[in-house]
């Protein structure tokens, strides 16, 4: 059976809409899984059915996250938060890990689950970030910006089976502190991480380029085929427990 996906939205507070853009459904589908948008909530009942209905969540990019989360008081530069969404992805993330069922953060998303477990971010690379790497890149964003060293024993080097890959880069904020969670996967050659994972669980990866913005490229598609993998694993596990 194929894996019901959901995927956090950007969200609209004013309009109330929820949008997802980039490539994230034709990733998922692609890969093997149904791709589903989640409502944003703060329903306590509502999220916890939705940690408890799915086989893996993926949390997006988007806006910047409130810096009072990771006890920031105030942007360095301004840029329209969501501050709703960060409530709702805080609350579904913490219920989803205690289910252990697969996650995939990208961009916002892996910042995000960094500072829901205690990290921190640089709230602007340009001026907080001496580096000669663009990573705001002009688009298209469907081609590689700047090349990324992957630590071998990880479970991306696993997956790549190189020491270097060249990913995109749409983002001016980025990890500051890691959180003890998660150990680091990848850098880019200025310093910045650029992957980690969560010891001890099935999947809990976080990647900051937009693999979703580049679906013809060999590292995106796989690193959502290694998602949904896991999905699948986990869902038919799920299945034989429900059938005992």
């Amino acid at each position: 059976m194929r894996p019901f996906i959901g995927i956090t939205p950007q969200y609209d507070k004013e309009n109330n809409k929820h949008i997802s853009e980039g490539g994230y459904f034709e990733c998922i589908e692609e890969a093997g899984g149904i791709p589903v948008v989640l409502p944003v909530t703060e329903d306590d009942e509502i999220i916890n059915e939705m940690a408890e209905k799915f086989d893996g969540f993926v949390f997006s990019g988007g806006s910047d996250i409130d810096p009072v989360m990771y006890d920031m008081k105030l942007p360095i530069m301004y840029r329209e938060s969501g501050c709703p969404r960060d409530r709702f992805e805080k609350k579904l993330f913490n219920q989803v890990a205690k289910t252990s069922k697969p996650v995939l953060g990208i961009c916002r998303g892996m910042q995000m689950i960094n500072v829901v477990c205690g990290g921190t971010l640089f709230q602007d690379i340009g001026s907080e970030v001496e580096t000669d790497i663009d990573h705001m890149m002009e688009g298209p964003a469907n081609r590689t910006q700047h090349n990324v060293s992957i630590y071998i024993e990880t479970p991306l080097y696993k997956m790549m089976k190189e020491k270097v890959i060249s990913v995109n880069s749409v983002h001016h904020q980025a990890i500051k502190e890691l959180s003890e969670s998660f150990v680091p996967m990848a850098f880019s050659f200025d310093g910045l991480i650029e992957a980690y994972f969560m010891p001890g669980m099935r999947y809990m990866h976080g990647y900051q380029w937009s693999p979703e913005l580049f679906p013809e490229d060999e590292v995106s598609k796989k690193i959502f085929k290694g998602f949904i993998r896991a999905c699948t694993e986990n869902n038919g596990w799920h299945r034989k427990k429900e059938t005992r």
